[in-house]
């Protein structure tokens, strides 16, 4: 049973986000029993992707190990990765995010993503990133100071 403290700031959490309590508590309802569907218990799962956040936080970034023992596949791996993560309806975006590059790194802007190609620290994850946007299908624009990845 939900207490009426509990109700309370998950209104307060809705409210931050314009939205009606109902709304937010089905799009809450609807991630977890995706995330469930994936053989994932939602509560773990919200406890991890806090870890994620604090460690992006402090710099942290993920990257296959294979980056490290392959840099020449970087980009054949991002193409794996995106083509298996548009097939279980992850986005670009999130992909960026929980990396923990989209906040440092890129710059959403309407249905395109830009990485300054500055910011990436190193080639082969220049690569990657690369590799994931078309192997998620999407259109790529490789320019010499960034990418541009079309979303949309």
């Amino acid at each position: 049973m939900l207490d009426a403290d509990m109700v309370d700031e998950v209104k307060k959490v809705s409210d931050s986000y314009g939205m009606a309590l109902a709304s937010y508590l089905r799009n809450l309802i609807r991630e977890a029993l995706n995330v469930e569907r994936h053989g994932v218990y939602a509560p773990a799962a919200l406890r991890r992707i806090m870890a994620v956040h604090v460690l992006a936080e402090m710099g942290f970034v993920y990257i296959p190990v294979d980056l490290l023992a392959e840099p020449r596949r970087s980009r054949e791996r991002g193409f794996e990765v995106g083509r298996l993560a548009s097939r279980v309806g992850l986005e670009f975006t999130q992909l960026l995010e929980v990396m923990g590059y989209l906040r440092k790194l890129a710059i959403v802007a309407g249905d395109r993503v830009v990485i300054p190609v500055s910011s990436i620290p190193h080639a082969s994850l220049k690569e990657f990133i690369l590799g994931l946007a078309l192997g998620m299908n999407l259109r790529v624009a490789e320019e010499e100071d960034a990418i541009v990845v079309h979303t949309g």
